[in-house]
């Protein structure tokens, strides 16, 4: 286990995607914690509203995948990688101009727009990780593919569980009551944690995951 562990540190490419794959998938958990609680206690929506604004980004996100491959051909893995992040903390961050009066329109606007850059933040996440297998048989002689997508999966699942209790404790402790009807008002504590979940955590996640792709160097020619 421990040469195991030494091989991966010396893959600092890997590493650093190991990185950015703590904080995106702390980004989504903590946002599919609290997104539905946004929808009914700050928007006032009901959960018909919220679970078709899901469909519309998950359909957009598939949708857009080959786009994302005519891109990266243009500028490379790295810089669209990073414009992603960067497009898609933009929307989030648009959730705070929205309220209860805020039009279908614009609902859907926002769902296509993170379809759009969610499905390249996946997709070149993934590219760049096989690189970075590549890279750990040229440095080591072994094919550990399974070792490594079994890292990943362990950080997933790490963060799949980590997510939710941090967002929930912070819930509980800023006085959200889950069971209160959607349309009475929660108390300014709790207004204050749902944001917190759904635009504040996920933004600064993406933000340390661009900060973290300025160390990563690894180009097809050195592999």
């Amino acid at each position: 286990i421990r040469q195991h562990i030494d091989w991966l540190l010396i893959n600092k490419p890997l590493m650093i995607l190991i990185g950015t794959k703590v904080a995106i998938y702390l980004s989504v958990f903590a946002s599919l914690t609290t997104a539905l609680f946004f929808f009914k206690s700050i928007l006032k929506l009901d959960e018909s509203t919220f679970f078709m604004v899901f469909g519309v980004q998950t359909i957009v996100s598939i949708a857009f995948l080959p786009v994302c491959n005519l891109l990266v051909k243009k500028i490379g893995k790295k810089p669209a990688y990073m414009l992603s992040l960067i497009g898609f903390a933009v929307v989030v961050l648009s959730w705070l101009l929205a309220g209860p009066d805020e039009s279908t329109e614009l609902l859907m606007g926002r769902a296509c727009l993170l379809g759009a850059f969610g499905a390249g933040a996946h997709l070149y996440g993934q590219s760049m990780l096989i690189d970075t297998f590549a890279l750990d048989y040229k440095q080591t002689g072994q094919r550990r593919e399974g070792v490594l997508a079994a890292s990943f999966s362990f950080v997933e699942k790490a963060c799949m569980a980590l997510a939710p209790f941090i967002v929930g404790f912070l819930l509980s402790t800023l006085g959200f009551d889950k069971e209160l009807d959607p349309s009475a008002d929660q108390s300014a504590s709790a207004v204050f944690a749902i944001p917190l979940g759904v635009i504040w955590i996920p933004v600064a996640c993406q933000l340390i995951s661009v900060f973290l792709l300025r160390f990563y160097r690894l180009t097809e020619t050195d592999l």
